[in-house]
Protein backbone atom coordinates (compact mmCIF):
# COMPACT_ATOMS: atom_id res chain seq x y z
CA UNK A 1 0.00 0.00 0.00
CA UNK A 2 3.01 2.64 1.39
CA UNK A 3 4.56 2.10 -2.78
CA UNK A 4 1.03 2.39 -3.89
CA UNK A 5 0.36 5.30 -2.67
CA UNK A 6 3.60 6.80 -3.19
CA UNK A 7 3.59 6.41 -6.78
CA UNK A 8 -0.36 7.92 -6.69
CA UNK A 9 1.28 10.63 -4.92
CA UNK A 10 4.46 11.34 -7.66
CA UNK A 11 1.70 11.16 -10.52
CA UNK A 12 -0.54 13.70 -8.93
CA UNK A 13 2.48 15.68 -8.71
CA UNK A 14 3.47 15.39 -12.24
CA UNK A 15 0.29 15.75 -13.61
CA UNK A 16 -0.99 18.97 -11.61
CA UNK A 17 2.59 20.84 -11.10
CA UNK A 18 2.74 21.80 -14.62
CA UNK A 19 2.03 25.00 -16.78
CA UNK A 20 0.23 22.63 -19.32
CA UNK A 21 -2.60 21.50 -16.64
CA UNK A 22 -2.90 25.18 -15.12
CA UNK A 23 -3.21 26.54 -18.87
CA UNK A 24 -5.80 23.27 -19.76
CA UNK A 25 -7.78 24.39 -16.50
CA UNK A 26 -8.52 28.03 -17.94
CA UNK A 27 -9.26 27.11 -21.86
CA UNK A 28 -11.04 24.15 -21.85
CA UNK A 29 -14.02 26.20 -20.68
CA UNK A 30 -13.60 28.99 -23.02
CA UNK A 31 -12.87 25.74 -25.84
CA UNK A 32 -16.26 23.98 -24.58
CA UNK A 33 -18.41 27.31 -23.95
CA UNK A 34 -16.44 30.21 -25.22
CA UNK A 35 -18.35 30.39 -28.65
CA UNK A 36 -21.86 31.82 -26.93
CA UNK A 37 -20.02 34.13 -25.36
CA UNK A 38 -17.99 35.24 -28.33
CA UNK A 39 -21.11 35.93 -30.10
CA UNK A 40 -22.26 38.82 -27.48
CA UNK A 41 -18.85 39.80 -27.24
CA UNK A 42 -18.57 40.31 -30.93
CA UNK A 43 -21.92 41.68 -31.22
CA UNK A 44 -20.64 44.26 -28.58
CA UNK A 45 -18.04 45.78 -30.74
CA UNK A 46 -19.37 45.23 -34.19
CA UNK A 47 -19.34 48.90 -34.82
CA UNK A 48 -22.45 50.33 -35.86
CA UNK A 49 -22.79 50.69 -39.92
CA UNK A 50 -25.72 52.53 -41.64
CA UNK A 51 -26.69 50.60 -44.61
CA UNK A 52 -28.58 52.25 -47.60
CA UNK A 53 -31.20 50.63 -49.33
CA UNK A 54 -32.57 51.11 -52.54
CA UNK A 55 -36.62 50.01 -52.73
CA UNK A 56 -38.37 50.26 -56.41
CA UNK A 57 -41.94 49.95 -55.34
CA UNK A 58 -44.33 50.81 -58.19
CA UNK A 59 -47.69 51.21 -56.16
CA UNK A 60 -45.97 52.28 -52.89
CA UNK A 61 -46.82 48.84 -51.16
CA UNK A 62 -44.32 49.28 -48.28
CA UNK A 63 -41.67 51.54 -49.36
CA UNK A 64 -43.25 54.27 -47.32
CA UNK A 65 -43.87 52.38 -44.23
CA UNK A 66 -40.31 50.89 -44.31
CA UNK A 67 -38.91 54.79 -44.62
CA UNK A 68 -40.67 55.19 -41.69
CA UNK A 69 -39.40 52.05 -39.98
CA UNK A 70 -36.16 52.57 -40.52
CA UNK A 71 -36.35 56.51 -39.21
CA UNK A 72 -38.01 54.88 -36.01
CA UNK A 73 -35.22 51.64 -35.21
CA UNK A 74 -32.87 55.00 -35.78
CA UNK A 75 -33.46 57.01 -33.64
CA UNK A 76 -34.17 53.62 -30.95
CA UNK A 77 -30.84 52.70 -31.42
CA UNK A 78 -29.39 56.62 -30.93
CA UNK A 79 -31.13 56.96 -28.08
CA UNK A 80 -30.09 53.48 -26.70
CA UNK A 81 -25.92 54.17 -27.60
CA UNK A 82 -24.71 51.07 -29.28
CA UNK A 83 -26.25 48.35 -28.53
CA UNK A 84 -30.23 47.49 -28.47
CA UNK A 85 -31.01 46.25 -24.88
CA UNK A 86 -33.72 48.60 -24.31
CA UNK A 87 -34.72 48.35 -28.23
CA UNK A 88 -37.89 47.83 -27.22
CA UNK A 89 -38.88 50.46 -24.42
CA UNK A 90 -36.95 53.34 -27.06
CA UNK A 91 -39.26 52.53 -30.09
CA UNK A 92 -42.78 52.17 -28.13
CA UNK A 93 -41.62 55.60 -26.27
CA UNK A 94 -40.84 57.08 -29.77
CA UNK A 95 -43.27 55.75 -32.29
CA UNK A 96 -45.12 58.02 -33.85
CA UNK A 97 -49.13 58.01 -33.17
CA UNK A 98 -50.30 57.07 -36.84
CA UNK A 99 -47.84 53.88 -36.10
CA UNK A 100 -48.83 53.42 -32.44
CA UNK A 101 -52.07 52.14 -33.61
CA UNK A 102 -50.67 48.96 -35.84
CA UNK A 103 -48.56 48.10 -33.35
CA UNK A 104 -51.59 47.38 -30.86
CA UNK A 105 -49.73 49.92 -28.37
CA UNK A 106 -53.37 52.25 -27.88
CA UNK A 107 -56.71 52.21 -29.06
CA UNK A 108 -56.76 54.86 -31.81
CA UNK A 109 -58.03 53.67 -35.48
CA UNK A 110 -54.98 51.92 -37.55
CA UNK A 111 -54.47 52.74 -41.53
CA UNK A 112 -52.11 50.44 -43.69
CA UNK A 113 -48.87 52.10 -42.52
CA UNK A 114 -49.27 50.78 -38.80
CA UNK A 115 -47.74 47.65 -39.05
CA UNK A 116 -44.25 48.76 -39.65
CA UNK A 117 -43.46 49.87 -36.27
CA UNK A 118 -43.83 46.56 -34.85
CA UNK A 119 -41.13 44.83 -37.55
CA UNK A 120 -39.08 47.55 -36.70
CA UNK A 121 -38.82 47.09 -33.11
CA UNK A 122 -37.35 44.00 -31.41
CA UNK A 123 -39.61 41.12 -31.08
CA UNK A 124 -40.45 38.49 -28.65
CA UNK A 125 -39.73 35.20 -29.01
CA UNK A 126 -41.98 31.57 -27.81
CA UNK A 127 -40.17 31.45 -24.50
CA UNK A 128 -39.87 35.58 -23.78
CA UNK A 129 -36.86 36.57 -24.52
CA UNK A 130 -36.08 39.56 -26.36
CA UNK A 131 -33.89 39.71 -29.78
CA UNK A 132 -33.24 41.90 -32.45
CA UNK A 133 -34.28 41.81 -35.90
CA UNK A 134 -30.46 42.69 -37.01
CA UNK A 135 -29.17 39.46 -35.70
CA UNK A 136 -26.53 38.59 -32.56
CA UNK A 137 -23.52 40.58 -34.87
CA UNK A 138 -25.62 43.29 -36.51
CA UNK A 139 -28.23 44.66 -33.83
CA UNK A 140 -26.95 47.96 -33.99
CA UNK A 141 -26.78 48.12 -37.66
CA UNK A 142 -28.86 51.41 -38.99
CA UNK A 143 -31.30 51.50 -42.09
CA UNK A 144 -31.64 53.97 -45.04
CA UNK A 145 -34.42 53.29 -47.32
CA UNK A 146 -33.98 55.22 -50.41
CA UNK A 147 -37.23 55.29 -52.66
CA UNK A 148 -36.46 54.52 -56.53
CA UNK A 149 -38.64 56.72 -58.35
CA UNK A 150 -38.54 55.06 -61.83
CA UNK A 151 -41.57 54.16 -63.57
CA UNK A 152 -40.45 50.38 -64.50
CA UNK A 153 -36.92 48.05 -63.91
CA UNK A 154 -35.20 47.03 -66.90
CA UNK A 155 -31.94 45.18 -66.72
CA UNK A 156 -29.83 48.10 -67.58
CA UNK A 157 -30.87 50.10 -64.46
CA UNK A 158 -30.16 46.39 -62.22
CA UNK A 159 -26.96 46.40 -63.18
CA UNK A 160 -26.35 49.68 -62.63
CA UNK A 161 -27.88 49.61 -59.01
CA UNK A 162 -25.20 46.07 -58.92
CA UNK A 163 -22.39 48.09 -59.69
CA UNK A 164 -23.37 50.69 -56.70
CA UNK A 165 -23.90 47.95 -54.62
CA UNK A 166 -20.28 46.44 -55.30
CA UNK A 167 -18.56 50.16 -55.01
CA UNK A 168 -20.65 50.09 -51.69
CA UNK A 169 -22.47 52.83 -52.44
CA UNK A 170 -25.58 50.75 -51.56
CA UNK A 171 -26.15 47.97 -49.33
CA UNK A 172 -28.68 46.29 -50.95
CA UNK A 173 -31.50 47.03 -53.47
CA UNK A 174 -35.00 45.41 -53.10
CA UNK A 175 -37.48 45.02 -55.52
CA UNK A 176 -41.44 44.82 -55.23
CA UNK A 177 -43.40 43.08 -58.00
CA UNK A 178 -45.91 45.20 -59.81
CA UNK A 179 -48.41 42.31 -59.52
CA UNK A 180 -48.16 42.43 -55.74
CA UNK A 181 -50.78 44.69 -55.42
CA UNK A 182 -53.76 42.28 -57.08
CA UNK A 183 -52.03 39.45 -55.05
CA UNK A 184 -52.37 41.02 -51.58
CA UNK A 185 -56.04 42.46 -52.78
CA UNK A 186 -57.48 38.94 -53.10
CA UNK A 187 -58.93 37.43 -50.03
CA UNK A 188 -61.01 34.76 -51.75
CA UNK A 189 -61.37 31.42 -49.54
CA UNK A 190 -62.84 29.42 -52.16
CA UNK A 191 -59.68 28.83 -54.46
CA UNK A 192 -56.56 26.75 -54.43
CA UNK A 193 -53.63 28.66 -53.34
CA UNK A 194 -51.92 30.40 -56.39
CA UNK A 195 -48.41 28.50 -57.18
CA UNK A 196 -46.79 31.07 -58.69
CA UNK A 197 -47.16 33.69 -55.86
CA UNK A 198 -45.11 36.58 -56.41
CA UNK A 199 -41.80 37.39 -54.62
CA UNK A 200 -39.80 40.54 -53.35
CA UNK A 201 -36.41 40.55 -54.61
CA UNK A 202 -33.21 41.30 -52.39
CA UNK A 203 -30.36 42.06 -54.53
CA UNK A 204 -27.00 41.79 -52.39
CA UNK A 205 -23.62 40.79 -52.14
CA UNK A 206 -24.35 39.54 -48.03
CA UNK A 207 -25.59 36.14 -46.96
CA UNK A 208 -28.78 34.70 -46.47
CA UNK A 209 -27.99 36.03 -43.02
CA UNK A 210 -28.21 39.32 -44.00
CA UNK A 211 -29.31 41.40 -41.51
CA UNK A 212 -31.11 44.02 -43.77
CA UNK A 213 -32.84 41.19 -45.55
CA UNK A 214 -34.52 39.72 -42.76
CA UNK A 215 -35.53 43.05 -41.89
CA UNK A 216 -36.91 43.80 -44.67
CA UNK A 217 -38.32 40.80 -44.80
CA UNK A 218 -40.17 41.08 -41.28
CA UNK A 219 -41.77 44.40 -41.82
CA UNK A 220 -42.56 43.92 -45.45
CA UNK A 221 -44.52 40.71 -44.12
CA UNK A 222 -46.18 42.28 -41.50
CA UNK A 223 -47.59 45.06 -43.77
CA UNK A 224 -48.80 42.46 -45.83
CA UNK A 225 -50.96 41.00 -43.39
CA UNK A 226 -52.42 44.04 -42.08
CA UNK A 227 -52.99 45.20 -45.73
CA UNK A 228 -54.96 41.86 -46.28
CA UNK A 229 -56.47 41.99 -42.57
CA UNK A 230 -57.63 45.46 -43.50
CA UNK A 231 -59.50 43.85 -46.98
CA UNK A 232 -61.37 41.36 -44.54
CA UNK A 233 -62.80 44.56 -42.65
CA UNK A 234 -60.19 43.68 -39.71
CA UNK A 235 -58.31 46.53 -38.05
CA UNK A 236 -54.41 45.98 -37.17
CA UNK A 237 -55.13 46.52 -33.60
CA UNK A 238 -58.20 43.81 -33.26
CA UNK A 239 -56.00 41.48 -34.96
CA UNK A 240 -53.26 42.04 -32.40
CA UNK A 241 -56.10 41.88 -29.26
CA UNK A 242 -57.26 38.77 -31.52
CA UNK A 243 -53.92 36.48 -31.38
CA UNK A 244 -52.67 37.79 -28.22
CA UNK A 245 -51.58 34.54 -25.96
CA UNK A 246 -52.16 32.87 -23.42
CA UNK A 247 -49.47 33.08 -20.92
CA UNK A 248 -48.66 29.66 -19.32
CA UNK A 249 -45.54 29.75 -16.89
CA UNK A 250 -43.58 26.76 -16.44
CA UNK A 251 -43.82 25.77 -12.66
CA UNK A 252 -42.48 22.53 -10.80
CA UNK A 253 -44.46 19.74 -8.95
CA UNK A 254 -46.60 20.75 -5.82
CA UNK A 255 -44.67 19.52 -2.50
CA UNK A 256 -46.03 19.46 0.99
CA UNK A 257 -43.38 20.81 3.61
CA UNK A 258 -42.89 19.85 6.63
CA UNK A 259 -45.12 22.78 8.68
CA UNK A 260 -47.92 21.35 6.40
CA UNK A 261 -47.75 23.73 3.77
CA UNK A 262 -48.03 23.34 -0.07
CA UNK A 263 -45.39 24.77 -2.60
CA UNK A 264 -44.46 23.98 -5.79
CA UNK A 265 -41.13 24.23 -6.87
CA UNK A 266 -39.80 27.52 -8.72
CA UNK A 267 -39.96 27.42 -12.28
CA UNK A 268 -37.29 27.05 -14.68
CA UNK A 269 -37.25 29.25 -18.13
CA UNK A 270 -37.03 27.03 -21.55
CA UNK A 271 -33.16 28.23 -21.95
CA UNK A 272 -32.10 27.06 -18.21
CA UNK A 273 -34.11 23.78 -18.49
CA UNK A 274 -32.33 23.41 -21.90
CA UNK A 275 -28.82 24.51 -21.37
CA UNK A 276 -28.01 24.03 -17.58
CA UNK A 277 -27.98 19.88 -17.75
CA UNK A 278 -26.04 20.50 -20.94
CA UNK A 279 -23.81 22.27 -19.05
CA UNK A 280 -23.32 19.96 -16.14
CA UNK A 281 -22.61 17.25 -18.61
CA UNK A 282 -19.79 19.03 -20.26
CA UNK A 283 -18.06 19.80 -17.06
CA UNK A 284 -18.28 16.08 -16.50
CA UNK A 285 -17.33 15.38 -19.73
CA UNK A 286 -14.45 18.28 -19.09
CA UNK A 287 -13.57 16.65 -15.85
CA UNK A 288 -12.80 12.83 -17.45
CA UNK A 289 -11.05 14.08 -20.85
CA UNK A 290 -8.37 16.06 -18.48
CA UNK A 291 -7.87 13.66 -15.88
CA UNK A 292 -8.18 10.24 -18.55
CA UNK A 293 -6.34 11.51 -21.55
CA UNK A 294 -2.74 12.91 -20.33
CA UNK A 295 -2.50 8.70 -18.54
CA UNK A 296 -2.05 7.16 -21.91
CA UNK A 297 0.60 10.08 -22.87
CA UNK A 298 2.13 9.19 -19.51
CA UNK A 299 2.60 5.61 -19.56
CA UNK A 300 3.70 5.99 -23.15
CA UNK A 301 6.49 7.91 -22.64
CA UNK A 302 7.70 6.07 -19.69
CA UNK A 303 7.73 2.75 -21.23
CA UNK A 304 9.53 4.76 -24.71
CA UNK A 305 12.01 6.31 -22.62
CA UNK A 306 12.26 2.66 -20.07
CA UNK A 307 11.58 4.60 -17.14
CA UNK A 308 8.86 1.81 -16.43
CA UNK A 309 11.54 -0.83 -16.32
CA UNK A 310 13.34 1.14 -13.25
CA UNK A 311 9.87 2.01 -11.70
CA UNK A 312 9.54 -1.63 -11.88
CA UNK A 313 12.54 -2.37 -10.02
CA UNK A 314 10.85 -0.86 -6.40
CA UNK A 315 7.30 -2.17 -7.13
CA UNK A 316 5.43 -4.52 -9.11
CA UNK A 317 3.11 -3.94 -12.14
CA UNK A 318 -0.33 -3.81 -9.99
CA UNK A 319 1.18 -1.59 -7.44
CA UNK A 320 2.80 0.63 -10.35
CA UNK A 321 -0.86 1.02 -12.59
CA UNK A 322 -2.95 1.77 -9.11
CA UNK A 323 -0.81 3.83 -8.07
CA UNK A 324 -1.37 6.04 -11.21
CA UNK A 325 -4.87 5.34 -11.48
CA UNK A 326 -5.55 7.00 -7.77
CA UNK A 327 -3.01 9.67 -8.68
CA UNK A 328 -5.22 10.50 -11.59
CA UNK A 329 -8.29 10.56 -9.63
CA UNK A 330 -6.84 13.09 -7.51
CA UNK A 331 -6.16 15.05 -9.67
CA UNK A 332 -9.65 14.48 -10.82
CA UNK A 333 -11.19 15.34 -8.06
CA UNK A 334 -8.77 18.81 -7.85
CA UNK A 335 -10.24 19.78 -11.61
CA UNK A 336 -13.85 18.90 -10.47
CA UNK A 337 -13.01 21.64 -7.12
CA UNK A 338 -11.84 23.57 -9.60
CA UNK A 339 -14.70 24.04 -11.83
CA UNK A 340 -17.35 23.57 -9.03
CA UNK A 341 -16.36 26.62 -6.98
CA UNK A 342 -16.21 28.61 -10.19
CA UNK A 343 -19.43 27.56 -10.88
CA UNK A 344 -21.06 28.59 -7.86
CA UNK A 345 -19.13 31.84 -7.84
CA UNK A 346 -20.24 32.98 -11.32
CA UNK A 347 -23.50 31.80 -10.48
CA UNK A 348 -23.90 33.60 -6.90
CA UNK A 349 -22.32 36.86 -8.41
CA UNK A 350 -25.24 36.68 -11.19
CA UNK A 351 -27.68 35.59 -8.52
CA UNK A 352 -28.48 32.20 -10.59
CA UNK A 353 -27.54 30.38 -7.51
CA UNK A 354 -31.03 29.37 -7.14
CA UNK A 355 -31.34 27.62 -10.15
CA UNK A 356 -28.22 25.80 -9.50
CA UNK A 357 -29.52 22.01 -9.03
CA UNK A 358 -26.92 21.45 -5.65
CA UNK A 359 -28.22 18.15 -5.10
CA UNK A 360 -26.56 16.93 -8.14
CA UNK A 361 -23.40 17.50 -6.86
CA UNK A 362 -22.87 14.02 -4.59
CA UNK A 363 -24.03 12.14 -7.62
CA UNK A 364 -21.85 14.35 -10.22
CA UNK A 365 -18.88 13.38 -7.74
CA UNK A 366 -19.97 9.32 -7.64
CA UNK A 367 -20.41 9.13 -11.52
CA UNK A 368 -17.37 11.38 -12.44
CA UNK A 369 -15.03 9.27 -10.14
CA UNK A 370 -15.91 5.86 -11.83
CA UNK A 371 -16.16 7.43 -15.04
CA UNK A 372 -12.31 8.57 -14.66
CA UNK A 373 -11.45 5.21 -13.18
CA UNK A 374 -13.40 3.41 -16.18
CA UNK A 375 -11.42 5.90 -18.90
CA UNK A 376 -8.49 5.88 -17.40
CA UNK A 377 -7.73 2.26 -16.95
CA UNK A 378 -8.97 2.13 -20.74
CA UNK A 379 -6.24 4.37 -21.89
CA UNK A 380 -3.85 2.86 -19.62
CA UNK A 381 -4.36 -0.34 -21.69
CA UNK A 382 -3.76 1.21 -24.95
CA UNK A 383 -1.02 3.13 -23.86
CA UNK A 384 1.08 0.24 -22.82
CA UNK A 385 0.07 -1.92 -26.04
CA UNK A 386 1.76 0.65 -28.39
CA UNK A 387 5.29 2.03 -28.81
CA UNK A 388 4.49 5.36 -30.75
CA UNK A 389 1.47 7.66 -30.49
CA UNK A 390 -0.12 7.20 -34.01
CA UNK A 391 -0.47 3.64 -33.44
CA UNK A 392 -2.74 4.43 -30.58
CA UNK A 393 -4.92 6.46 -32.62
CA UNK A 394 -6.79 3.87 -34.12
CA UNK A 395 -7.32 1.93 -31.09
CA UNK A 396 -8.61 5.29 -28.92
CA UNK A 397 -11.84 6.29 -31.58
CA UNK A 398 -13.83 3.93 -30.24
CA UNK A 399 -13.60 4.63 -26.91
CA UNK A 400 -14.00 8.83 -27.76
CA UNK A 401 -17.05 7.95 -30.18
CA UNK A 402 -18.38 6.30 -26.63
CA UNK A 403 -17.22 8.99 -24.62
CA UNK A 404 -19.04 11.95 -26.68
CA UNK A 405 -21.86 9.97 -28.00
CA UNK A 406 -24.22 12.10 -25.09
CA UNK A 407 -22.39 14.72 -26.26
CA UNK A 408 -23.83 14.29 -29.83
CA UNK A 409 -27.44 13.63 -28.66
CA UNK A 410 -28.20 15.82 -25.42
CA UNK A 411 -30.74 17.78 -26.94
CA UNK A 412 -32.91 14.88 -27.34
CA UNK A 413 -32.19 13.55 -23.75
CA UNK A 414 -32.97 16.77 -22.60
CA UNK A 415 -36.08 17.30 -24.39
CA UNK A 416 -37.24 13.18 -22.98
CA UNK A 417 -34.64 12.33 -19.84
CA UNK A 418 -37.76 9.62 -18.92
CA UNK A 419 -37.69 8.06 -22.35
CA UNK A 420 -36.52 4.87 -23.50
CA UNK A 421 -33.07 6.53 -25.28
CA UNK A 422 -32.16 8.32 -21.79
CA UNK A 423 -32.61 5.61 -19.79
CA UNK A 424 -31.02 2.65 -22.08
CA UNK A 425 -27.78 4.99 -22.21
CA UNK A 426 -27.94 5.61 -18.83
CA UNK A 427 -27.72 2.05 -18.34
CA UNK A 428 -24.50 1.72 -20.47
CA UNK A 429 -21.60 1.68 -18.42
CA UNK A 430 -19.19 4.29 -21.32
CA UNK A 431 -22.23 6.65 -21.22
CA UNK A 432 -24.02 6.04 -17.80
CA UNK A 433 -21.82 8.56 -16.21
CA UNK A 434 -22.60 11.92 -18.15
CA UNK A 435 -26.43 10.64 -19.11
CA UNK A 436 -27.79 10.11 -15.71
CA UNK A 437 -26.00 13.10 -14.22
CA UNK A 438 -27.62 15.38 -17.34
CA UNK A 439 -30.74 13.67 -16.37
CA UNK A 440 -31.39 14.13 -12.84
CA UNK A 441 -29.78 17.82 -13.56
CA UNK A 442 -32.91 18.44 -15.93
CA UNK A 443 -35.27 18.15 -13.02
CA UNK A 444 -37.24 15.15 -14.36
CA UNK A 445 -37.94 12.61 -11.23
CA UNK A 446 -35.59 9.98 -11.76
CA UNK A 447 -36.62 6.93 -9.95
CA UNK A 448 -33.99 6.18 -7.41
CA UNK A 449 -33.18 2.54 -8.10
CA UNK A 450 -32.71 3.56 -11.72
CA UNK A 451 -30.20 5.84 -10.14
CA UNK A 452 -28.41 2.88 -7.93
CA UNK A 453 -28.91 0.46 -10.80
CA UNK A 454 -26.92 2.70 -13.49
CA UNK A 455 -24.20 3.58 -10.57
CA UNK A 456 -24.55 0.16 -9.81
CA UNK A 457 -23.76 -0.98 -13.69
CA UNK A 458 -20.90 1.59 -13.55
CA UNK A 459 -18.93 0.61 -10.74
CA UNK A 460 -19.04 -3.41 -11.64
CA UNK A 461 -17.85 -2.27 -15.67
CA UNK A 462 -15.44 -0.55 -14.15
CA UNK A 463 -14.07 -3.18 -11.91
CA UNK A 464 -14.27 -5.65 -14.49
CA UNK A 465 -12.14 -2.95 -16.93
CA UNK A 466 -9.46 -1.85 -14.23
CA UNK A 467 -8.97 -5.79 -13.81
CA UNK A 468 -8.12 -6.28 -17.32
CA UNK A 469 -6.77 -3.56 -17.92
CA UNK A 470 -4.10 -4.84 -15.08
CA UNK A 471 -3.81 -7.73 -17.11
CA UNK A 472 -2.57 -6.22 -20.49
CA UNK A 473 -0.27 -3.39 -18.45
CA UNK A 474 1.21 -6.42 -16.44
CA UNK A 475 2.83 -7.94 -20.05
CA UNK A 476 2.67 -4.46 -22.04
CA UNK A 477 4.43 -2.65 -19.96
CA UNK A 478 7.42 -4.28 -20.83
CA UNK A 479 6.48 -5.26 -24.66
CA UNK A 480 8.62 -3.48 -27.63
CA UNK A 481 8.61 -3.65 -30.98
CA UNK A 482 5.67 -4.97 -33.01
CA UNK A 483 2.37 -3.28 -32.23
CA UNK A 484 0.16 -6.13 -30.68
CA UNK A 485 -2.84 -6.97 -32.68
CA UNK A 486 -6.68 -7.36 -30.80
CA UNK A 487 -6.00 -11.03 -30.29
CA UNK A 488 -3.01 -10.10 -28.91
CA UNK A 489 -4.64 -7.95 -26.42
CA UNK A 490 -7.50 -10.48 -25.18
CA UNK A 491 -4.93 -12.84 -25.40
CA UNK A 492 -3.21 -10.99 -22.75
CA UNK A 493 -6.33 -10.18 -20.50
CA UNK A 494 -7.75 -13.53 -20.48
CA UNK A 495 -5.26 -15.54 -20.86
CA UNK A 496 -2.92 -16.57 -17.57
Amino acid sequence: MRKMLTVAGREFRAMVATKAFLLSLVVMPVLMFGGILAMNFMGRLTKSETLRIAVWDPHDLFVSDLVKAAAIRNEALSATGQGTSDLVSQVNSQMPADLKSGAGLDNSNSNSTSAASDAAKSTNDSSGSKRSSGGPLAENDRFEVIRLTEATLDDAQRLELSAQVRAKQLHAFVEVPANLETWLADVSTNQAPNPALPSVQFYSEGSGLDSARRWIGEVMNQLAKNKRFEKLGLSPPQVVIANQPVPIQSMGLVTKRSDGSVTSEASRDMMTAMFLPMGIMMLMFMVVMMAAQPMLEAVLEEKSLRIAEVLLGSCNPSQLMMGKLLGTVAGSLLIFSFYLLGAIGFAWNQNLLSSVPLWVIPWFFLFQLFAVLFYSAIFMAIGVSVSQLKDAQPMMMPVWMMLMLPLMTWFVLVQKPDGAFAFWLSMFPPTASTVMVLRISTGVTVPFWQILLSLGLLVAATTLVVYLAGRIFRVGILWQGKTPKITDLLSWAFVK
